[in-house]
């Protein structure tokens, strides 16, 4: 059914939280599709994609992490990952994070979770790709950051 995967992430600065989150939305491209939130299994066979080529309003599947804050000054970031198996056959892992403080942290802990849920399936990896994206909160700021499968 779903043939491939985008990586995406993005940052929106609003002077609400739900225009921030659309901002941060259309940050990463994918504003103009209605998302719905999956789980964090990635199907088997899927290839990476540059673009995503479904026609505008179309629903999108993604896990994704986001984090509003309007604590101005403080860190905030946001980080998605995929574990790709050594089998094409096998299914591979999506893994997120958000939260204060530098991307560095959120990329360290999406690492680990998919090298352990990996683990915990018995599947090998063959390729971990990281997304991260962290901003200074300004009004209310998100961070965003995502896997879509289609």
């Amino acid at each position: 059914m779903f043939k491939n995967y985008f990586l995406t992430c993005g940052s929106g600065i609003a002077d609400t939280e739900l225009l921030s989150f659309d901002r941060a939305l259309r940050d990463a491209g994918i504003e103009n599709y209605n998302l719905v939130k999956i789980s964090s299994i990635l199907p088997s066979k899927v290839k990476k994609a540059d673009i995503i080529n479904l026609p505008f309003s179309s629903v999108l599947y993604i896990a994704y992490a986001s984090f509003i804050s309007n604590k101005k000054g403080k860190l905030i970031s946001a980080v998605c990952g995929v574990a790709l198996p050594e089998e094409e056959n096998e299914i591979g892992m999506i893994m997120e994070w958000s939260g204060y403080g530098e991307k560095k942290r959120g990329e360290d802990e999406v690492r680990k979770m998919l090298e352990m849920a990996m683990g915990d399936r018995n599947i090998k990896i063959k390729k971990i790709e990281i997304v991260s994206v962290e901003k200074k909160v300004q009004e209310f700021t998100c961070v965003f950051a995502g896997c879509a499968i289609f």
